[in-house]
């Protein structure tokens, strides 16, 4: 499991959240209500694996993969989810 960087995040937006189609509200790519932006200027929904009471979430991108979020990143995007910049 590879950690994404917090320093690489420079803000963090609330979005409508994509259909799911997972009925039972488990599985690999469930994708959240919000997108972060990274230092390179593109914006990445962010995701959650979930196959219990706890999920990993976690962005996806097209030369690394999946880059995952540690609990204090996570805190810090869903509390500044306003578009500026993240503390």
């Amino acid at each position: 499991m590879i950690y994404l960087d917090h320093d690489f995040i420079t803000s963090a937006v609330t979005t409508p959240r994509p259909k799911v189609a997972s009925v039972t509200g488990y599985g690999n790519k469930l994708p959240t209500h919000y997108k972060v932006k990274l230092a390179n200027n593109r914006w990445y929904r962010v995701y959650a694996k979930c196959w219990s009471n706890a999920a990993s979430f976690y962005i996806r991108t097209k030369n690394a993969g999946e880059r995952y979020l540690d609990p204090d990143c996570w805190e810090r995007i869903a509390t500044h989810a306003d578009g500026a910049s993240l503390p």
